[in-house]
């Protein structure tokens, strides 16, 4: 599944959305798909497919602070190699 985003998809969206009752707009659930994915442990590029970014640069900006607890253990694993 991929989440684009233009005015095609927000045509689609809105009446869906309004049916639904949901609140946020198309582009905060675009927002919302990518950090559930991220969150879950997807990879950042593929991530970047899902969500029609051309440069990967795009989505870390946006999405690079969604999983801290992934940073950090990939920090703790760089003591196996630092040991002496």
């Amino acid at each position: 599944m991929s989440f684009p985003d233009g005015p095609r998809e927000n045509r689609r969206w809105q009446p869906l959305q309004s049916k639904a009752g949901l609140l946020p707009k198309y582009h905060a659930t675009r927002h919302t798909f990518a950090t559930w994915l991220l969150s879950g442990g997807a990879d950042l590029w593929w991530v970047q497919q899902q969500m029609g970014h051309a440069p990967i640069g795009q989505s870390a900006d946006t999405y690079g602070h969604v999983q801290p607890e992934r940073h950090e253990a990939t920090v703790v694993g760089l003591d196996r190699y630092l040991k002496v």
